[in-house]
């Protein structure tokens, strides 16, 4: 992300702050609880390492999992990616894990970070599929392979700076591991080619045909042997000569591991995770494959590829996120966790800080200083409502329902007191796609970009219709703006004027003008996207309603990011523009978010504070000034729970909606 100087065009900044709730020291709060158990993961766990008596999960959710194998219950769980993880690798003597990650819609990245410090070290984009990745023996470089480019990258393992490598070799590379000492590497490429290279001086020093296109492959015995499976069976390979040592044509599928206990023997292990069956092998002095041992896996239950053995137990990791323990001497189970109430919502109206969850509605004071130990509060129905808005001016407290997923509900504001008024005149022909208040008026924008505007008894007062309209927000009391695909001549954003009709084409240098947002200062910001040779890009702009060309980018992100939120408190921006976190944008430049353990994914705030939801549905205070991290709150199904940084914990109960 780029930081753009605003302030030589104009756009002024307060930079003087009057005392408020986030910025001034916790008083008056009585600690009553203890922090719970960490959650689990929410989407299947795709790899699982052990760091000594702790293991390590990393899941599709983009989460980290920290658990304690003798205590069977979960240490901690943050999140390292906004995206789906696919492959991780513990640096050797070293508290730093890399990962491969991916959107699934061609985004590619390889991160490390220091899972203690709870710090990134590095990330880097790719323009194909990371493949695969290794560290070095000694942890001295990462191995990377990017699918469908021959050869290997190595990677500085804490700055991400690409290193040199041998420049020779050619195929798909499918294995890559280095000896001891770091001067040779060994490669396997799904031709089935197995070759030596002296990393020194970049030179081949041998090669051998083995059987081609195994996968699953696992190096064990002293980097003596490898197994892989075939179309047809279980392959060993003498990695010395490049020779088949065994077939077992009753394997055709499963995960291999090794045990640390057996590093230096024949054995290993093999998982097939579709029939559950756990298979130990021993390669025999004869040179036989032996069965060791058959071990049947809990029966319903979908197990992933990741599993570890830790002192002849079996760890695996779930489809559903669960962390399985299963032992030889006692019944299988589940290591514990506390499982979260996420929150998908959450708005702003007056004092009242409102948000959305599976379990209902709910509303807490926007000052979290407000909030004492044993308060009850009792959730509200929700249903079918899926987005929530805070109504702006007199309606203090009071909190627009809509529904996003469906054209059969009308939206309806719910008042303090708790009663609702509905939109029974708003007929929708499909979903909507953004709704916004001011000054009495309700503004409904739907995903075929028709729009309405209500005034405040529920009457409608006018409608337009934008081809391509992304998002829509009033500007004034008079006025609206769109945001919208720059195609057929269209400008990317729009003003129009509901009272008189007069409509005014903002023409920003943009494809796309996204989402569109009018903060308290009468700032208006709006999402650009753009396309450069093949290269899409993301901006958020500061608007000159007056003379678009003229308009500020704050921040640009080298992707495509339709999904960023942008909030403005005391005339400051904030964004998570680029989905890693969500930075303020001062005259100081840039200031990030302090790390909470999970990424920002939405941000309102009020008095002082940003305040942001992070992807597994907790609530977060952040000092508008410097970005601090002030209170955690987080729900859960009969409890919530106040953490106010160095002070420590509240707790209160919960009813749920009946």
């Amino acid at each position: 992300m780029k930081y753009r100087d605003l302030f030589c065009t104009g756009v002024v900044i307060i930079t003087m702050f009057l005392a408020s709730p986030c910025s001034t020291a916790q008083t008056g709060l009585v600690w009553n609880g203890d922090a719970p158990l960490p959650s689990g993961h929410s989407d299947s766990v795709t790899k699982l390492i052990l760091d000594g008596d702790v293991l390590l999960s990393v899941g599709e959710d983009g989460y980290l999992g920290l658990w304690d194998l003798s205590g069977r219950r979960a240490l901690d769980r943050f999140q390292i990616s906004p995206h789906h993880i696919s492959g991780a690798e513990k640096r050797p003597g070293k508290s730093q894990i890399a990962i491969a990650e991916s959107d699934g819609f061609g985004f590619y990245r390889i991160s490390a970070w220091d899972y203690q410090q709870k710090k990134q070290l590095f990330s880097r984009h790719f323009p194909d599929p990371v493949s695969y990745i290794n560290y070095s023996a000694g942890g001295n470089f990462l191995i990377a392979v990017r699918a469908g480019n021959a050869g290997l990258m190595f990677i500085h393992p804490e700055t991400g700076e690409i290193l040199l490598s041998p420049e020779n070799l050619s195929g798909n590379i499918s294995l890559a591991a280095t000896g001891r000492s770091e001067r040779s590497i060994l490669v396997y490429t799904t031709s089935g080619s197995l070759s030596y290279w002296d990393l020194t001086d970049g030179t081949e020093t041998g090669s051998f045909q083995a059987p081609s296109n195994l996968v699953n492959t696992l190096i064990f015995g002293n980097n003596r042997y490898l197994a892989g499976f075939d179309t047809s069976s279980l392959v060993l390979v003498d990695l010395v000569s490049g020779a088949v040592l065994a077939r077992e044509r009753g394997e055709r599928r499963g995960i291999l591991i090794s045990s640390s206990s057996a590093a230096g023997t024949g054995e290993f292990y093999s998982l097939d995770t579709e029939r559950g069956i756990l298979s130990r092998f021993n390669l025999g002095t004869s040179g036989r494959l032996e069965i060791r041992e058959r071990q049947k896996l809990p029966a319903n239950e979908k197990f992933s590829s990741a599993l570890v053995l830790n002192n002849g137990n079996l760890v695996l990791g779930s489809a559903g996120g669960e962390i399985w323990l299963v032992s030889s001497n006692s019944p299988p189970n589940i290591l514990k966790t506390n499982s979260r109430v996420s929150i998908s919502e959450i708005a702003v109206s007056g004092d009242s800080l409102a948000f959305l969850s599976g379990n209902g509605m709910g509303t807490i004071p926007l000052d979290y200083r407000d909030l004492g130990g044993g308060m009850e509060f009792t959730l509200e129905t929700a249903v079918p409502y899926t987005r929530i808005s805070g109504m702006d001016g007199g309606k203090k407290g009071s909190f627009l329902l809509w529904q996003g997923e469906n054209n059969r509900d009308q939206p309806v504001i719910r008042e303090p007191d708790g009663r609702e008024r509905k939109f029974d005149t708003l007929s929708l022909r499909q979903p909507l796609l953004a709704a916004a208040s001011r000054g009495g008026y309700i503004l409904f924008l739907d995903l075929g970009g028709t729009g309405r505007i209500f005034s405040d008894d529920a009457e409608q007062v006018f409608s337009f219709s934008s081809a391509g309209a992304m998002d829509a927000d009033f500007v004034s009391e008079d006025s609206i703006i769109l945001g919208r695909s720059a195609v057929s001549g269209n400008s990317p954003f729009l003003l129009i004027n509901f009272k008189t009709g007069e409509t005014v084409p903002l023409r920003y240098p943009a494809s796309v003008g996204g989402r569109v947002y009018s903060g308290a200062s009468g700032n208006i910001y709006g999402a650009a996207f753009s396309e450069n040779e093949g290269q899409r890009g993301s901006s958020i702009v500061h608007l000159n309603l007056s003379n678009p060309r003229e308009s500020v980018p704050l921040a640009e992100y080298e992707g495509e990011d339709p999904f960023f939120s942008i909030w403005e408190t005391d005339a400051i921006p904030a964004s998570t523009l680029g989905g890693d976190g969500a930075s303020i944008y001062t005259e100081d430049g840039v200031i990030p978010f302090e790390y909470s353990g999970g990424i920002p994914r939405s941000i309102t705030g009020g008095k002082g504070c940003f305040i942001a939801l992070d992807s597994d549905g907790g609530i977060y205070w952040h000092d508008s000034r410097t970005g601090k991290l002030l209170a955690v709150f987080r729900l859960y199904t009969e409890e919530w729970l106040l953490e106010v940084k160095e002070h420590g914990f509240l707790k209160g109960p919960v009813k749920p909606a009946s």
